[in-house]
């Protein structure tokens, strides 16, 4: 079966959502699995990422995260939900997606948790190697103390607009004057969000 076929047929199966076996439009879908059980077991996948990372490009990157349901056939998994990443909140069973994106909207990084999980606790993962010089964008969802002393520990910028209840003055300066303004940050923060909604 042609390579490029069935990393077609992967992708499909990410975005769409869709079992195994509906990959039979692709072609065997046992093959098709074969090859995905085989890369991971190799590391493939994080090799992408690292390779993408290496080349992100620009100054601004953003953090952000989406929730997505999660179908009750998913559960069962031998190791159990929190193996699987699956959590339980009033909308129900779902897991979050958490994505580190370069200037260009790229995906650099990106890992899952269960859906219940306040954004903030995956954000230092999420900026563990992120570089000096670089300017982080996030959401309001991402003001917090041990966030921001955490960037300013690595030397990395940060443009986070302050929680209405916020009440430390010191906290609400941003250290970065020639920071895009909140509104312009709020704006590629939810970039990076609608590319991961497009996943």
């Amino acid at each position: 079966m042609d390579i490029l076929l069935v990393l077609r047929a992967i992708l499909y199966r990410l975005r769409q959502g869709c079992s195994w076996r509906t990959l039979s439009i692709f072609g065997h879908w046992e093959t098709i699995y074969g090859h995905w059980r085989r890369w991971v077991d190799m590391g493939l996948w994080e090799q992408i990422l690292a390779e993408f990372f290496m080349r992100a490009r620009g100054k601004l990157w953003g953090i952000d995260s989406t929730s997505c349901r999660v179908h009750k056939h998913a559960f069962g998994g031998v190791k159990g939900a929190d193996y699987q990443d699956i959590g339980t909140s009033r909308g129900g069973s779902n897991t979050k997606i958490h994505a580190l994106c370069d200037a260009n909207g790229r995906i650099i990084d990106i890992f899952l948790s269960p859906g219940h999980r306040h954004d903030s606790n995956y954000a230092e993962l999420l900026c563990d190697h992120v570089p000096k010089g670089i300017t982080i964008l996030a959401d309001k969802a991402y003001d917090s103390d041990r966030l921001i002393q955490f960037l300013k520990e690595r030397d990395v910028k940060f443009c986070i607009p302050s929680k209405t209840n916020r009440v430390s003055s010191e906290s609400k300066q941003r250290p970065l004057q020639e920071a895009p303004s909140h509104r312009e940050c709020f704006s590629a923060t939810e970039r990076v969000s609608g590319h991961l909604h497009s996943l």
